[in-house]
Parts: C-alpha cells; sequence; structure tokens
C-alpha cells in the first residue's frame, strides 16, 4: 500500500514535470501529451479503482495548481471521474496489447472531451473552449495516442513483474 502511494505520488509529479516543460511540446500549437489521462487509465486499467480514483484526482488537482485558465478543482473534477471509469476496460476483457491500450485511451480521451465540453461551458470563456477544439483537439488526440503506446508496453511490464513478485511471496 506504501509502495503504491510513493508510486503514485512520483507519478503526480513526473505529470507536473512534463505538463509545465517546454521540452515536451510539439511546435505546432504548444500541444502536449494527456500523459495524466494515460496514467489515470493505466492504473485504473492495472492498479485498481482506487488507486485510480486518488491518481486522478491529486493529479487532476496538480494540474489546476500550475494551470491558471481553469479555476481549481476543474481537472480534478475531470480525472476523478476518469479514475472512476477506468476500471470498466479490466472487468470487460483482458488487456494484452498496445494497440488495445491505444483504443482503451482514444475512447477516454473522448469521455475527457465530453466532460470538458459540459462542465467547461458552466466553468469555463466558451472561448477558450472554441480555441481549444478548433486548434488543438486533433493534435493532442494523435500525439496522446502515440504516447499511450509507449507508457502502456512501460506499464504492462510492471504490471506483469509486480503480478509475478506477489505469486512468488504466496
Amino acid at each position: 500500500m506504501i509502495k503504491n502511494i510513493i508510486l503514485d505520488f512520483l507519478a503526480i509529479v513526473a505529470v507536473v514535470v512534463l505538463y509545465t516543460t517546454k521540452y515536451v511540446s510539439l511546435p505546432i500549437y504548444e500541444v502536449k501529451p494527456d500523459i495524466a489521462l494515460i496514467l489515470t487509465v493505466f492504473i485504473g486499467v492495472f492498479g485498481g479503482r482506487y488507486n485510480s480514483l486518488f491518481f486522478g484526482f491529486a493529479c487532476g488537482l496538480a494540474i489546476d495548481f500550475v494551470d491558471t485558465a481553469s479555476p481549481l478543482g476543474f481537472n480534478a473534477l475531470i480525472y476523478t471521474i476518469i479514475g472512476y471509469l477506468s476500471i470498466l476496460p479490466n472487468k470487460l476483457f483482458q488487456i494484452e496489447s498496445s494497440l488495445l491500450g491505444a483504443l482503451i485511451i482514444l475512447f477516454f480521451f473522448f469521455i475527457k472531451s465530453v466532460l470538458f465540453l459540459i462542465f467547461g461551458y458552466m466553468f469555463l470563456d466558451i472561448n477558450y473552449l472554441i480555441k481549444y477544439f478548433n486548434s488543438k483537439f486533433g493534435i493532442e488526440l494523435i500525439y496522446t495516442l502515440v504516447v499511450s503506446i509507449i507508457i502502456f508496453l512501460i506499464f504492462h511490464k510492471i504490471y506483469k513483474f509486480f503480478e509475478s513478485s506477489k505469486k512468488h511471496v504466496q
């Protein structure tokens, strides 16, 4: 349990560092992959509901502190909902392929976009929403999918390692 909390904390720090750095963004519209979404979903798929709920909330709150365009709690709410829903793919089927992992990220990217529209309409300036969906949405989607394949391969290996170590302990 303590190991999971420490790993989640380190992942949140990594997300905030990657979110604030300019080196990760593409030169077109300064688009960055949604690493918080990828990690929240994969923690939910591989780690369970409570880990993904905690991680989604903490990561969203950290993004809210860094991002001045959204009110405090806006991203925390979106990523908490994503964390809660992210356990569904694991209950439906076994995820072994990085392509299937990318398809799951695609599904959750669209869920995040719908939540962003609903809550953004209530809390954000409408011009910010129009600018985001006109300029950044497609590029961010492709960039997130490409990065999710790489992260899935790493996550899958780590998960298999922890599963095999748990079996040896028992």
